[in-house]
């Protein structure tokens, strides 16, 4: 976050006195990214990695999930008790994304499908409106298989 606090600091006030060639809105952008990217990088090579408990008072609280915390669960399974329960449970985050994709997809449907049966577009509404029915009925499938905590 510092870096990237500095970075958009030197562009706002410094880089204009420099004499340097005036940069567009996208090259900053691009430029910020790869500084601010490469900074965390750094930081996080150089910096000692967090100690285990941390790491599973954090998994314990937030319950992230996902294939890159499996070794950190291997290995607090083999020596605490508790751990074993984690490593079985299914990471539903992208079930969560696709229900919220087939969510918007639903409601935009509905609201296109209202308003082209309102102006006797038929052919669009039809459209809409299976559109709207079959990411409705997914999203009700998918809802079964998304851990609510």
């Amino acid at each position: 976050m510092i870096i990237s606090l500095l970075v958009a600091i030197y562009f706002e006030f410094v880089h204009a006195s420099t004499g340097l060639p005036e940069l567009n809105e996208w090259q900053r952008l691009i430029i910020v990214v790869l500084i601010t990217t490469v900074g965390w990088v750094l930081v996080t090579l150089l910096t000692r990695p967090t100690d285990k408990k941390t790491l599973l008072r954090f998994y314990r609280t937030v319950s992230p999930g996902g294939p890159g915390w499996r070794k950190i669960l291997r290995e607090a399974s083999q020596s605490e008790e508790g751990m074993d329960e984690f490593l079985r449970e299914k990471w539903d985050v992208p079930s969560g994304i696709l229900g919220a994709f087939l969510g918007i997809v639903a409601v935009y449907s509905i609201l296109f499908s209202i308003g082209f049966w309102l102006y006797s577009n038929t052919l669009a509404a039809t459209i809409t409106s299976i559109v709207a029915a079959v990411s409705s009925f997914s999203l009700v499938k998918i809802w079964k298989k998304i851990k609510f905590t």
